[in-house]
């Protein structure tokens, strides 16, 4: 199909809901580096602050996102869709992941905050064999203990399939999924995108399409834009959650130590191409294809519009190889890990705070006159403001009496 026959309608909204680990990272990088291109080409993206936009949904959703993250705002959500009415553009976009965590109930009652008139829904959808191995790896970093094998176990073999993450297949029926919204705005307002890693450019041509601007605007994300970990950097934070869930240990530890720090910094290593990947065992493989099959029959009855093959989504791989080498944590690894815990206790300034700063400071009006000086001032409180928090992590760990000590006699 031509991209020009994607176009959605001039003064459509295009809100893309997920649902999770089907290039929503990489796509939104994208998005987000080509803002100025896109609003010349009559396109305007709402919910820029990801952060804001995932409280502003979990509010309605009624989940509870990252541990240790902040809380939901339903005066964020009130916003984003005040935002969404008040922009003019010939088209505008909302992205977010976290939209497809939706009740029917709540996609009716999305839908009516928004305009059904005006609303149009995309989702990308991957091979589901893909998503398992990172679905369980986001799980991990949320800080499930249970091992892969014993989760893909549970997945598919043991009714309810809800424990341990029953949010898995409430993502991942996609048949389920992409029926509840064709049914709250009507099929011909639904596009579904096939993404094909065999075609690793065909997500963003099919959104160029869909949003009416030049082929080729939409540049890929950097390789290695929210990689997966190896095997044994997903086995080293697996065994951290099994002791801070043995003792108990704070969420805000977690939230500050673990996952902003050492999980942060293995993220921007790059490992060597020997290193031991997750590995999806041949019947899991297998299981998931033909889940993946009856949900294509389920969606093509549906009458939506569909971007791409749908029978790569139930595509499966050779037999997945045996292991090459143990998978042992490389020593850069390791020191990264010990680097990010000093970055995170505030004795030294992180790269990812100096990041911060740069986004900050790119995010200001282009108008606003910002001195040098004031510069200086606003990177020192925030970094006052993150020292200030650690501090108080810190401090509430130390409150809680550890478990792993006797008690004193």
């Amino acid at each position: 199909m031509p991209a020009d026959d994607f176009l959605i309608p001039e003064g459509s909204i295009l809100l893309h809901i997920g649902p999770f680990k089907t290039g929503t990272t990489a796509l939104q990088t994208s998005l987000r580096r080509s803002l100025p291109a896109l609003e010349e080409h009559g396109v305007r993206q709402v919910g820029q602050n990801r952060r804001n936009v995932r409280r502003a949904i979990l509010s309605i959703t009624e989940n509870t996102g990252l541990s240790g993250d902040a809380s939901p705002s339903a005066a964020l959500w009130r916003n984003l869709v005040a935002d969404l009415h008040r922009v003019e553009a010939p088209r505008v976009l909302l992205s977010s992941e976290f939209l497809c965590d939706a009740s029917e109930q709540t996609v009716g009652e999305i839908v009516d905050a928004i305009g059904r008139d005006r609303l149009q829904i995309v989702l990308t959808l991957r091979p589901l064999a893909k998503i398992l191995p990172s679905a369980w790896q986001q799980y991990v970093r949320n800080r499930l203990t249970t091992p892969y094998d014993e989760w893909l176990d549970a997945m598919f073999n043991r009714a309810p399939y809800r424990h341990p993450t029953p949010s898995f297949w409430r993502r991942h029926r996609h048949g389920k999924l992409v029926t509840k919204w064709a049914k709250a705005v009507g099929p011909d307002r639904v596009s579904v995108v096939v993404v094909d890693e065999r075609d690793r450019d065909g997500l963003l041509r099919a959104f160029e399409g869909l949003l009416g601007v030049p082929q080729g605007l939409l540049v890929p994300a950097s390789p290695g834009t929210n990689r997966s970990l190896t095997a044994a950097e997903i086995e080293l934070i697996r065994q951290i959650n099994l002791e801070f869930a043995e003792h108990d240990w704070p969420e805000e530890i977690y939230h500050n130590f673990i996952r902003n720090g050492v999980i942060w910094r293995m993220l921007r290593r790059t490992p060597a191409p020997d290193e031991q990947r997750i590995i999806t065992p041949m019947w899991a493989q297998e299981r998931a294809a033909a889940a993946a099959a009856h949900a294509v029959q389920r969606i093509e009855r549906l009458g939506v519009r569909i971007i791409g093959d749908p029978a790569a989504l139930s595509r499966v791989d050779a037999a997945p190889p045996a292991a090459t080498r143990p998978a042992d944590l490389p020593v850069s690894a390791g020191v990264g890990s010990v680097v990010a815990i000093l970055y995170r206790c505030g004795l030294i300034v992180s790269p990812a705070d100096a990041a911060a700063d740069e986004a900050d400071e790119e995010a200001m009006p282009v108008k606003t006159a910002v001195t040098k000086a004031e510069r200086v001032v606003r990177r020192r409180a925030r970094r006052l403001r993150l020292w200030a928090a650690r501090r108080r992590a810190l401090a509430t760990a130390k409150r809680q009496p550890a478990k792993v000590l006797p008690p004193p006699k």
